[in-house]
């Protein structure tokens, strides 16, 4: 792997008495939960929270490239998914669609999440 391109692979943390540790699963292991783990890039000890969090976003955006994330398609993703909210609510209503409705109370709820 060359040096710019970032280990891949999905991420957890371990919390300890003192401080969080994130590890790179070995996810070409049969049994994820139990497989062995490195550190990522060195250990990485850090609080809970900031644990959790970069856990967390680390392995929902598997598959989108670095170069994509800094171009900001989570912020275009996001206001794609308003216009569409939009869009749907005001087709539901006009014609009468029960599942275009649904589609917008659907949209409406993840972004709801996406905001908070």
């Amino acid at each position: 792997m060359e040096r710019t391109q970032h280990t891949p692979g999905p991420l957890r943390y371990e919390q300890s008495q003192h401080h969080a540790q994130i590890y790179l699963i070995d996810y070409a292991a049969k049994d994820p939960k139990n497989a062995p783990h490195y550190a990522a890039m060195g250990e990485v000890r850090t609080t809970e929270a900031d644990a959790r969090r970069l856990v967390a976003c680390w392995n929902a955006c598997q598959g989108i490239s670095t170069e994509t994330l800094e171009g900001g398609v989570l912020a275009e993703m996001r206001a794609v998914l308003a216009e569409a909210e939009c869009w749907m609510r005001e087709y539901g209503i006009q014609n009468n669609d029960d599942g275009a409705m649904g589609m917008f109370a659907d949209l409406r709820a993840v972004l709801a999440k996406l905001k908070g």
